[in-house]
Order: C-alpha cells, then sequence, then structure tokens
C-alpha cells in the first residue's frame, strides 16, 4: 500500500507531494492507489509528519523514513 503526503519540504521551502512505498519515499507518483496521511505542514525523517498547526500525525504505519539522494 502506498500513502501521500503533501507538506513544505526543507531546506528549500518549496510545497511537494511525497509518497510512501513500504519503507521507501519517493517524489514519483505511483501506480498504487495512496492514502493522503497529510496535506501541509512539514513532512520530516523519522516515523511522524508533523502538519503545522494540526498535531503530530503518525505515519508509522506507512514505514516513513528518511529520504533517499
Amino acid at each position: 500500500m502506498a500513502c501521500h503526503l503533501r507538506g513544505t519540504v526543507l531546506p528549500d521551502g518549496s510545497a511537494r507531494d511525497l509518497w510512501t512505498l513500504g519503507d521507501r519515499i519517493t517524489f514519483e507518483r505511483p501506480t498504487l492507489p495512496a492514502d493522503t496521511l497529510a496535506d501541509g505542514g512539514f513532512p520530516l525523517p523519522g516515523r511522524r509528519a508533523h502538519p503545522s498547526g494540526r498535531g503530530a500525525v503518525n505515519a508509522a504505519r506507512a514505514g516513513v523514513d528518511s529520504p533517499s539522494t
């Protein structure tokens, strides 16, 4: 299952869409359907996405980890 996050990506401050596939993060939309976990805020490496002003959204089920570069 894929999960979707949209937020401000640091350090450049651009609004981006991110998807998780297993234990990986990608900027490319997968062909699988994806549940949106967060729309806004700052996706951070680790096991949480923190939408600004809305509290923390637990994204552990998505396996959100540091992005590969």
